[in-house]
Parts: C-alpha cells; structure tokens; sequence
C-alpha cells in the first residue's frame, strides 16, 4: 500500500548509502536512485545531498521528512486497518451462474475473493438461468454471473467481456489460424445443446438465420463436445468455456462481431446498502473494483 518511492526514500534515510538500501530492498542501485529522483521531481524539491560516506538529507529534505513519515505512517495504520476488518467479517455470500461460467472463471474469481476475505463463506449453485433467476427472486442467492441482460429488479454491478468461438472435429477441413465466415457456418452441421442455457448463442444463431441440425435437451457441454468428436456435427459456445484439444475438437473464432458481456448482478433490494449485510456490502464493492479485470 505505501508508494514504492516513499518505501525508497525511508530505506536510503535508514542506510545512508544507496548500495544498502538498494540490497535492502533487492533492487539495483539505478532503481533506487531512479525512485528518488522520481519523487524529487514530484515533490520540486532536492531530498539528499550525496557525500563521501553515500548520502544524508538536504535541508529541504530535513524539512519535508515529517511530512512524508506521517504519510508513511497513514498507509501503514490503513493497511492494519484494513486487515482487521477482513479478520473480523464473517458469514456466507451465495453465487449462482450456469455451467459454462461456473466450470471455468468463477473458481478463479472465488479464490481472489477468499484470498482478500478469508473468514467469508462462499457457496456456489450451478444451475440454468431461468433457474438462477428464479432463486434470485426468492433470496436464495446474493450474487449471480449471467450472459443475460438483467431485468429492471436486478443491478450489474459489474462485467466480463466475452466472445463465442466454433467447436469442430479435430478433422474438420478448414485451417484453424482463419476465422470462420458466416457462409462457413451456414455450410456447417450445427449441433446445440439447451439454448436457454446460452441465450447469447441462441441469440446469434436466430440474428443471423442459422440452421440448427440437431437440438440436444442438455445442460452438459461434455455431451455435446463428445459428439463432435465423433463427428455428430459443430456448435458454438462461449470462449470462456474450457475445452481440451486432446479431445478430438478444434476450436475456431468467428469473424465479425460476436463480443458479449457476463453480467454480475445482484438483486436491486440487496444493492440498497440499508437492506444488505457488512459481508455483502463488502463482496460487491470488491467485485464493483476489480470486476472487469478478474479474467
């Protein structure tokens, strides 16, 4: 949390001597000086005066050092503060998304999130997105990562771009550095799992007049993976969606404009911060910060 530069500044004062502070910190002597020439500039004043021994304060440095040591010491009772109030929450925070999301980003993303709040539950439900809604509704979850745009009653908070790529057999014919046309996929024997399960493939499918041969009543992209693999036909899915290439697949991007977004959302009457706890005030500010980047 304390500016590197100021950590810099403290380990030179300590030392006297650039060389040692520079061990100290296990950087090289050029990156210390660089440091405090860095926050010279930035301060318009001359901190140190070099001599035989290595270096000590300027008189504007003398003058300006309390200065620096309170903001050396507000970082320091911030980051104990901080600590102890992630050491003091407790309780469970419940999220929910479909498989393709859950298989895939969400672990990683509850880690961060254990990591930073340790004493917090986490609890997970993999379910369909009618589902997630409907659980949503009924207060079963807090917190839920969907593809779908969210109706009115629900906040994003945040959002995680994604795009949709086309699985085929590992022998398909086409090269795999070439993004797949439209007239290739119209040329395709295109095989979907439950489209209520990826609205955004179904979406794209129905915007773009695409065939479907073969509709599968299943929320499992194992199985339809492993029929392409025995050459049942092609599908699309989300990029995200993890795929092993030792499985007899090929994965290719789509030309064109197939971007879309998961949505974390919550619902409206646990965004009003009168109406939720600590624990999920404090998850949704961390996933309202760091969000965007988690993937």
């Amino acid at each position: 949390m304390i500016s590197r530069k100021f950590e810099v500044f403290q380990t030179v004062l300590q030392y006297g001597n650039l060389t040692k502070a520079a061990a100290a910190l296990n950087l090289t002597p050029s990156a210390v000086s660089h440091a405090i020439r860095e926050l010279e500039e930035e301060l318009d004043v001359m901190l140190f005066i070099r001599n035989k021994k290595g270096v000590v304060l300027s008189l504007e440095g003398r003058h300006i050092l309390p200065y620096i040591q309170d903001v050396i010491a507000a970082s320091e009772l911030l980051l104990q503060e901080s600590a102890q109030i992630r050491g003091s929450l407790s309780g469970t925070v419940n999220f929910s998304a479909p498989s393709f999301i859950s298989e895939t980003i969400l672990p990683d993303i509850m880690l961060q999130i254990h990591s930073a709040y340790k004493n917090i539950g986490l609890s997970l439900y993999e379910s369909s997105i009618p589902s997630i809604a409907h659980m949503l509704d009924d207060n079963m979850i807090d917190i839920v990562f969907t593809p779908s745009l969210l109706p009115e009653k629900y906040v994003k908070i945040a959002a995680i771009r994604d795009h949709l790529v086309c699985l085929a057999p590992a022998d398909y014919p086409l090269p795999v550095d070439r993004p797949l046309k439209l007239l290739d996929l119209m040329k395709m024997n295109l095989i979907v799992g439950n489209l209520n399960y990826h609205p955004i493939v179904k979406k794209y499918i129905e915007t773009n007049h695409l065939a479907i041969n073969s509709f599968f009543n299943v929320e499992n992209q194992y199985i339809i993976r492993r029929l392409i693999a025995n050459h049942f036909g092609c599908t699309l899915e989300p990029s995200i969606s993890s795929y092993d290439p030792d499985f007899g697949i090929k994965r290719y991007e789509i030309a064109g404009d197939t971007d879309f977004l998961i949505h974390i959302g919550v619902s409206a009457q646990y965004y009003d911060a009168s109406a939720t706890s600590t624990v999920r005030k404090f998850i949704l500010e961390y996933l309202k910060i760091h969000g965007f980047n988690m993937i």
